[in-house]
């Protein structure tokens, strides 16, 4: 199956300009081989750099998944033709490889298309959020993919705000430092289960 993807950004004299995604395919399905596929939270995202998809800049679907988040940016330098990112911001390890109903229904980032029903949309819009992330890869088949994940697993917004505070030390005795190595370490089965999965 061939298809190409491409945005459009509509500007109304008055009012908020809208970006709106399209796919373009043939066959009787609307997948086929990414060339690159962009997986993972909010440092793959975008998160802050605005120009966001207008389906991820919603009330149910909170991804913010940028125009100019890095994905887009290696695609554009490397000439992909066919790229694209299912990265959500705030996207934990789960978001990533979690298959089960209940996700989809009780516990996906995005809400309100929890049943298959939705499935061909999603898939072929590279809608974000909905379904886990590792399920596009299963559908795509990319040659290269970029993947940023654990940061929401081990809290690293409050991290790095206990740095930043003016009330705390920011790690300063060797037991607190030596805590949150720990914490990092304990990582590593989940991320080499996780790179497996990708794999």
């Amino acid at each position: 199956t061939l298809f190409r993807s491409f945005y459009a950004i509509s500007k109304p004299p008055a009012g908020t300009p809208t970006t709106s995604h399209y796919v373009l395919y043939t066959g009787d399905k609307p997948f086929g081989k990414l060339q690159y596929l962009a997986l993972g939270d909010s440092f793959a995202s975008g998160e802050g750099a605005y120009a966001y998809k207008g389906i991820t800049d919603t009330h149910d679907n909170l991804c913010h998944l940028s125009l100019r988040s890095y994905p887009y940016l290696i695609a554009s330098q490397l000439n992909y033709s066919q790229a694209e990112s299912v990265a959500c911001s705030g996207a934990k390890i789960e978001d990533l490889n979690n298959e089960s109903t209940e996700y989809y229904r009780d516990h996906s980032q995005a809400k309100g298309k929890a049943t298959k029903d939705f499935d061909d949309g999603i898939y072929s819009g590279f809608l974000p959020g909905y379904r886990a992330q590792l399920k596009f890869v299963e559908k795509t088949g990319p040659s290269v993919i970029t993947l940023s994940a654990v940061g929401n697993d081990i809290g690293f917004s409050s991290i790095i705000l206990r740095c930043v505070g003016l009330n705390d030390t920011c790690y300063a005795s060797y037991e607190d430092r030596k805590e949150l190595l720990q914490l990092i370490n304990n990582q590593f089965d989940r991320l080499t289960e996780l790179y497996s999965q990708v794999k």
